[in-house]
């Protein structure tokens, strides 16, 4: 700029990214559809008027600021809604935690951008361009689609951004040959920011309109002519929030960003365009939204063992399919496969107008190094045979019988902290597997596999119990003494054995001096 800025506070080693969608009010609907099955042109409308159109639009002649009657008299097929800027702006802040996974400074801009701080993790991705092809992949498997632009300051890379985002015109990519210059002295950091920004437009800057006008009446068009003004003239002419934009624009003043807390939760919702009403219609954005699920789960090395499906109507109330797991899981196939499962319960769906997913319990991600004989019988050095493809299977098995007869019919058995053998096991919940494990110090007692409840009287003779015959006391007396608050009595138990060699297991009851069958040695 002419005349000179003062030095520079800027960061020399930074490096932003701007992220801008110019058609997120387009694309939060979109999405929703299969790129082969987008062939029908669709409108964002603005006060009835034509703000936002897809390809399929355009080709048929309808233009931006078009009426609904001019584009229904272009094509009988298209279809219309209102602009939504909510749902733009809880999908701008999905996409943010979304680009968590690439650095860990995100800040969004004007609810349509997002700007990256990339300068700490060049190296991890394997510089600019790659990081670029790697975020652009990602957000075209979501459905989205932006413009990207990199700068040594967050508002160069945003007017880039912006810049590129012009169909009307060429893509400006300077930036991208002389970044390296931003590791130079502050003056030719300030001069290199000056020269990529030459060809942009003033249009796209973050200033009042007015300044806009008058710039445009002294025949001011490029950013080029701007910076050749004298500093002084601009700034008694604009006023000084004017050239503190300026300051920041080309690094001359620092310009801190607020960026975003990531958050404890997952929440993605897709808009149906019109009112889907079969299941099978929802299998691409269910595969859509868990595909953006275990994205947020693989970056932050999380696992779940619940989320939760919520199906939007717009004239019924809502209905919610919850997807339990027997163990906490990061698999696509698996949330798929479950998820079918439990829709095919659905009968006479309602029309669905948004599908959302949702999960709040996260689980640290178990991470295990490979395995060369992963799945394999093949033994271990230290004689263990490898079980890791076998629990898998038995944690799918149960998770398939979960989605089919509901989360409380499957359960686990656990030891519980009681002595007296019918109360000596607890039912466990599988999503928290709270097992109690016995003080390893106390005796091992032989204990039969099949109990008996009730306990079964037997008959006695001269203080020996029979049962179709004489029973032969093996092994005992082993005292159970617990519960005295719920009035329990103590038992002395026996292992008996029949004439046939089968052996039972035995108490007598000491208030009454009966004996009782109570258990079956296999």
């Amino acid at each position: 700029m002419a005349n000179g800025m003062a030095a520079s506070n800027y960061s020399n080693n930074a490096l932003w990214l701007c992220l801008h969608f110019p058609h997120l009010p387009l694309e939060i609907f979109t999405r929703a559809i299969a790129p082969e099955k987008a062939q029908h042109p669709v409108v964002i409308l603005e006060r009835q008027r034509v703000a936002f159109l897809n390809r399929a639009a355009i080709d048929t002649g309808i233009q931006i600021n078009s009426s609904m009657d001019t584009a229904y008299s272009l094509s009988a097929l298209v279809t219309s809604i209102e602009r939504d800027e909510k749902k733009e702006i809880a999908a701008i802040n999905y996409l943010a935690h979304w680009c968590y996974q690439f650095t860990p400074t995100v800040c969004v801009k004007n609810n349509h951008s997002l700007l990256l701080e990339i300068s700490g993790c060049l190296k991890l991705f394997g510089g600019l361009n790659a990081i670029r092809q790697r975020v652009s992949t990602g957000l075209q498997s979501l459905g989205y689609n932006c413009r990207m632009a990199a700068c040594a300051t967050p508002l160069g890379a945003l007017l880039l951004a912006k810049a590129n985002a012009d169909d009307t015109g060429s893509p400006i990519e300077a930036t991208l040959q002389p970044i390296k210059a931003t590791l130079q002295p502050n003056d030719a950091t300030r001069q290199t920011i000056e020269s990529s920004l030459q060809r942009v437009a003033i249009v796209y800057m973050e200033t009042d309109e007015a300044i806009l006008t008058s710039l445009h009446n002294m025949g001011i068009q490029r950013m080029g002519e701007l910076f050749a003004l004298p500093i002084s003239g601009l700034g008694k002419r604009f006023g000084q929030q004017f050239m503190d934009y300026l300051y920041r624009l080309t690094g001359a003043k620092a310009d801190p960003q607020q960026s975003i807390r990531p958050a404890p939760r997952f929440f993605s919702e897709i808009h149906f365009l019109t009112d889907v009403t079969n299941s099978q219609s929802l299998i691409f954005p269910m595969k859509r939204l868990l595909a953006e699920l275990t994205d947020f789960l693989t970056c932050r090395q999380l696992t779940i063992d619940k989320f939760v499906w919520q199906l939007k109507h717009r004239n019924h109330p809502s209905e919610s399919i919850t997807v339990h797991m027997a163990n906490p899981e990061n698999n696509r196939a698996v949330f798929l496969a479950l998820t079918q499962l439990q829709l095919e319960q659905f009968q006479g769906m309602s029309e669905i107008g948004s599908l959302t997913l949702n999960a709040k319990r996260f689980s640290p991600a178990n991470l295990q190094a490979a395995n060369l004989f992963h799945g394999t019988g093949f033994r271990q050095t230290d004689g263990r045979i490898h079980q890791q493809g076998n629990r898998e299977e038995h944690a799918m098995l149960l998770n398939m019988f979960r989605a089919r007869l509901g989360p409380g019919t499957c359960f686990g058995l656990s030891l519980a902290n009681d002595h007296r053998p019918e109360k000596a096991w607890q039912r466990i919940r599988l999503d928290h597997k709270e097992y109690w494990h016995p003080d390893e110090s106390e005796p091992n007692n032989p204990r039969p596999l099949y109990l008996l409840n009730p306990a079964r009287p037997l008959r006695e003779n001269r203080g020996t119990p029979l049962l179709h015959g004489q029973l032969q006391l093996l092994q005992g007396p082993e005292r159970i003494d617990f519960g005295w608050w719920e009035q329990n009595t103590p038992r002395d138990y026996y292992i008996a054995r029949h004439n046939s060699g089968a052996l039972y297991w035995v108490f007598n009851h000491l208030a009454n001096g009966k004996w009782y069958l109570h258990g079956i040695f296999s």
